[in-house]
């Protein structure tokens, strides 16, 4: 179960928010019963 502060993995490119496979980001709100996710991500440059 995905839980708020966990840490996470893109599986796939998401081109119109400048991120890539692979990249780490953070579960910030799961919303309702794990219905879905907010998530940020950071690049090494900020």
């Amino acid at each position: 179960m995905i839980q708020e502060l966990d840490r996470v993995i893109l599986t796939t490119d998401m081109p119109e928010y400048h991120l890539k496979k692979g990249d780490i980001g953070t579960v910030v709100l799961v919303h309702g019963k794990n219905e879905g996710f907010e998530a940020e991500f950071v690049s090494l440059d900020g």
